[in-house]
Formats: structure tokens, sequence, C-alpha cells
């Protein structure tokens, strides 16, 4: 049984040829094409899996960071709340000294 031919026109460049292509060879190129089209999906899933077992072991591994660590944060949060304090009570001893040397310089008995 003879083929049957077709007409197609494929980009050479700036050029264009038109050639006779067989149904089979159309066939032939039609199942490499979903060979290849099976060959990257399968990559492409394996890839996606990859990525989400990598996913989930990062979450895990953050998950314990955070646990470990927790220890060091609560500690320098009671840090910057001393500090803080420090801060406020500097303050009134500024105001004390000056209020002391007021005092003196006007060299009243202190009570």
């Amino acid at each position: 049984m003879p083929t049957k031919q077709t007409t197609s026109s494929i980009n050479l460049g700036e050029s264009r040829t038109r050639r006779n292509i067989s149904t089979d060879e159309l066939a032939t190129r039609l199942e490499e094409h979903l060979v290849q089209y099976r060959l990257h999906r399968e990559e492409y899933l394996d890839r996606q899996a990859h990525q989400d077992e990598a996913y989930e072991k990062n979450l895990e591994a953050i998950a314990a960071l955070t646990k470990a660590t927790q220890g060091l944060v609560d500690s320098w949060v009671v840090v910057l709340s001393v500090q803080k304090f420090i801060k406020w009570l500097s303050g009134f001893a500024v105001i004390g000294g000056f209020i002391t040397y007021l005092i003196a310089k006007a060299k009243l008995p202190l009570p």
C-alpha cells in the first residue's frame, strides 16, 4: 500500500523550502516527540519530588533551629529590657546630679 504524500513547509532560517514528507515519516517524528515528552515529564516529576522533599527537610531544620536557639532569643530580650531600664534610670541620675549641683552652687544645706 503506497503511503500518502504530504506537502510540508520547513523553516530553514530566512529561506523556506517545500518538500514532500510521507505519513510514515510524520508518524515516526510524532513517536520520537512523544518519547521525548515522556522523558522530560518523568525528569520534571522527579525534580519536583526532590524539591518537595528538600522543602520538607528545610522546614524541619528551621523548626529544630528555632527550638535550639529559643534560650538565646529569650536572653537577648531580657538584655534589651535591662538596657532600656538602665537608660530610663540614667535620666533620673542626670536630674539628680543636676539638682545636687544646683544645691552645691547655692550652698544650701542638704535635708
